[in-house]
């Protein structure tokens, strides 16, 4: 899904300067390749790319996604200091890079109403890049915030900011608690309860 766009996006449309065209290379019909640089009625295709480029990384860990967003970023400064307005999509993914990651992994057998309760409670929340990752259904991918999780079958979420995780909720209350915890740590950072783990998300 989101992967194979993301890599079709690299192959046919970046630019050497770290850019995104609008169009693939080799259009005989096009006298040259178009950028869009500001969003409008919706938003430019390269910032929604550096959005999702991040949310890759924050996802999989991987540090590729980031760079690829990195040089959206360096490239699109200068507009963005110019109409910061124009590029609101560009701006929240740029905000999101420098926070860190922002994982929920729910552990539990899906078909558990403990396991299901504590999903809903995480797709409830408004936390802005929260990635959602249910162990039981992606227990097989190579991603960073399952490495030492993949083994936990009790229904428990682990709210997990940059590298370290609060502690694991095992109630829908408790997750509610933690996710109040990491927004008042986005805001306000040192005020979210402390972490009951080190390992990177």
């Amino acid at each position: 899904g989101a992967l194979r766009v993301a890599e079709e996006a690299v192959a046919l449309l970046r630019a050497e300067d770290g850019c995104f065209y609008t169009t693939p290379a080799g259009r005989g019909d096009l006298v040259r390749r178009g950028r869009e640089t500001t969003d409008n009625a919706a938003p430019a295709g390269q910032n929604s790319l550096a959005l999702g480029f991040i949310r890759l990384w924050n996802i999989t860990g991987s540090g590729r996604w980031r760079a690829f967003a990195e040089g959206i970023f360096s490239a699109s400064a200068e507009t963005a200091l110019q109409a910061p307005s124009a590029c609101a999509t560009l701006l929240t993914a740029w905000l999101q890079a420098g926070r860190g990651h922002l994982v929920a992994v729910v552990a539990g057998n899906e078909d558990d109403p403990a396991t299901r309760a504590l999903l809903a409670c995480c797709r409830r929340a408004t936390l802005p890049g929260l990635a959602v990752v249910p162990v039981a259904r992606c227990a097989g991918e190579a991603w960073s915030c399952l490495e030492g999780r993949r083994d936990l079958t009790a229904p428990q979420a682990l709210i997990c900011l940059g590298h370290a995780c609060l502690a694991p909720a095992t109630t829908v209350a408790e997750c509610e608690e933690r996710l109040a915890a990491a927004e008042r740590e986005l805001v306000l950072p040192g005020t979210a309860a402390a972490p009951s783990a080190e390992a990177p998300p």
